[in-house]
């Protein structure tokens, strides 16, 4: 015979039960009915490859996107077929969907691998790394596709999958470029002259500070008819004086090769090259690397001072000088940069 269960023991399960019940109710009422908010600075999320779920409603907790990881959590115990296929991608969330929409929105990872473009990089620097990352082929197309696009290759970070060709790389990065020149020059095009002095201006210096005022110098010395007198023109063309067309892929595929020497000898500064602007007046005849935005925004809102002259010290400290007779001081006092 079976035993009768104490009253005390009963009312207490039925106690218990009713309220896992109503928490259980609560918590599926309160995720089914959170929406994301309308409100956020910012709708870009990311997940990487090998992210746990945990760490994922945390970050989207820290974004704004969720109230309450822990609860969330919670439901996709019970139901955890909302989080099951979800895969590594760069997303951008859609304002007012609900908190499940959300989580099946991140279903459709866009991307297998990032990218990332340096500031300041030339073309070739940009092979080099393909070659790295993607293969010598995908490289070898992408240098064909943008043997005129030297500084319009925007410098960033691009998410891409199994269907990114070089030729929709290129196009990305070229898309990236004019849509940010358009937010920074009024919708006005950037001039071939602004471009060629803002990758002077990036590989010049290196707080965005000084950018501004070395933009300002720069275009003040070109009205004036002066030599531009710019390290990294030099550098540029000793760079391209090291390669020709039968070791070109060897110079790329060689990741310890300078492409921009910091050592400049006598005899360099008289290489004949219409990049050596110590040399030559004038602005060299296409950019010298992919700027990023500081130094694009510099040459289209310059600062102009009564400095003709700068040198970068071995602090990575601008100095300015009005005069010839300064710029020597600065240079006994200082150092150049090594």
């Amino acid at each position: 015979m079976f035993k009768k269960i104490p009253l005390v023991l009963l009312i207490c399960l039925i106690i218990i039960t009713v309220g896992v019940f109503i928490s259980y109710k609560y918590v599926e009422s309160s995720v089914r009915n959170e929406h994301v908010p309308g409100n956020l600075p910012d709708y870009s999320f990311s997940i990487t490859s090998g992210e746990g779920v945990s760490s994922i409603l945390a970050r989207l907790q820290s974004h704004g996107f969720i109230k309450n990881s822990a609860m969330l959590s919670v439901y996709l115990k019970l139901y955890p077929e909302y989080v099951q296929d979800i895969q590594a991608g760069e997303y951008t969330v859609t304002s007012g969907i609900s908190v499940l929409e959300l989580l099946q929105s991140l279903r459709g990872g866009s991307f297998e691998q990032k990218l990332t473009f340096i500031e300041g990089w030339r073309r070739e620097q940009y092979l080099t790394y393909l070659v790295d990352q993607k293969g010598e082929d995908f490289a070898h197309i992408f240098d064909e596709l943008t043997k005129d696009d030297e500084g319009r290759l925007f410098p960033d970070t691009y998410f891409i999958d199994a269907n990114t060709t070089p030729a929709s790389l290129a196009a990305d990065m070229k898309s990236n470029f004019s849509t940010h020149v358009d937010e920074i020059n009024d919708r006005e095009d950037l001039t071939q002259g602004q471009l060629i002095i803002a990758s002077i201006v990036e590989r010049e210096v290196i707080s965005d500070a000084d950018r501004a005022l070395v933009a300002g110098i720069l275009l003040k010395r070109l009205d004036e008819g002066m030599n531009l007198g710019a390290d990294a023109t030099l550098q540029y063309a000793l760079a391209n004086n090291k390669i020709t067309e039968s070791n070109r892929w060897d110079v790329i595929q060689d990741k310890m090769f300078k492409w921009w020497p910091q050592e400049i000898t006598a005899d360099d500064l008289q290489l004949d090259s219409p990049y050596n602007t110590r040399l030559y007046i004038g602005i060299p005849p296409t950019p010298i690397c992919n700027p990023g935005l500081a130094a694009i925004r510099a040459v289209v809102a310059p600062i102009i001072s009564e400095y003709y002259y700068y040198i970068t010290d071995r602090e990575g400290i601008t100095r300015y000088a009005a005069t010839l007779d300064e710029h020597n001081h600065n240079i006994a006092t200082y150092g150049l940069m090594q």
